[in-house]
């Protein structure tokens, strides 16, 4: 197995290193379960309050790849962190994590450390900031808001049909690993156990049958009176005007109801899409439809 070495003596750039798994065993010595004096608090005592991850949700389609960023919040300077996270490795793929332009790199990282496990859905990730010599005494410094910490680079599976989660969870992998902070050379639990969403670009689209114009899901003469008392007779306002352009010429006038009497009674050809059901307008054009007969959640 090989030793820790340092990304600056072997004149590497910090933030997308990988090392032999022998290093989680020193990596879960730094990073280990909190003492219970320290999650409890006390006098002087660290609680991790102010202490969290934040994992940014993103929005992919998919099939596609995608990045999410993991944010760090911290009071003090911390010299460290580790960070564990269980995610849905059936359907997306995680394909590496960097700290590229992230205030981990910009204060001179010495050592990151990434295992992926996609058999059990578990990713790890551990951090010192300045372990070898020189010892310059780098930290990561506190700020106001949250700042990126890494990014995860993967891939949405080709058949996923609804949002996923990443969420963190404590004592994963094994040795096990926990989500802390070091400060002092003290491990110390973030304040909560965040999670971040992969959100389909899901759009809600009104389904309707075209011609229904007074919306009772049946295309009949009473639609043809409605149409056409809205038009000269001060009827009923039209909730669905995209159902009352009969034939979808983008216009609501008497055409329309020529056109639905026509089908009706004339053997004249049915109205354009959507129908013999409700569905989607395939050629949207504008005119609105407020109250459907019901939504459909449609990829955008």
């Amino acid at each position: 197995m090989g030793s820790l070495s340092s990304a600056r003596a072997a004149g590497r750039q910090p933030g997308h290193l990988r090392f032999p798994a022998l290093r989680w065993l020193a990596l879960a010595v730094a990073f280990a379960a909190p003492s219970l004096a320290a999650q409890q608090g006390g006098d002087g005592e660290l609680t991790g309050e102010g202490y969290r991850f934040l994992l940014r949700d993103v929005e992919a389609c998919p099939g596609e790849l995608f990045t999410m960023a993991v944010e760090g919040q911290h009071e003090t300077s911390v010299q460290g962190f580790s960070l564990a996270a269980r995610y849905p490795s059936d359907s997306m793929t995680i394909l590496g994590v960097h700290a590229r332009d992230t205030i981990v790199e910009a204060v001179g990282t010495d050592y990151i450390e990434v295992k992926i496990s996609p058999a059990e859905g578990v990713l790890v990730v551990g951090v010192l900031v300045d372990v070898s010599p020189p010892f310059e005494g780098n930290v990561i410094p506190p700020y106001i808001h949250p700042l990126p910490f890494l990014y995860v680079e993967a891939r949405l599976g080709p058949a996923v049909e609804d949002d996923l989660v990443v969420r963190l969870e404590d004592g994963l992998s094994m040795p096990p690993i926990y989500n802390v902070f070091v400060v002092d050379n003290t491990a110390v639990p973030v304040d909560e156990l965040t999670e971040g969403r992969v959100r389909l670009p899901y759009a809600e689209v009104p389904a309707f049958l075209r011609g229904d114009a007074n919306l009772d899901g049946a295309r009949d003469i009473s639609d043809a009176i409605a149409i056409l008392a809205y038009q000269f007779s001060g009827g009923e306002r039209l909730e669905c005007r995209d159902a009352a352009d009969a034939n979808d010429d983008y216009f609501l006038d008497v055409s329309d109801a020529i056109y639905l009497l026509g089908f009706l009674f004339v053997g004249s050809p049915p109205p354009p899409p959507p129908g013999p059901a409700p569905g989607i307008d395939p050629t949207p054009g504008g005119l609105g439809c407020e109250c459907p007969l019901g939504w459909i959640r449609v990829l955008r």
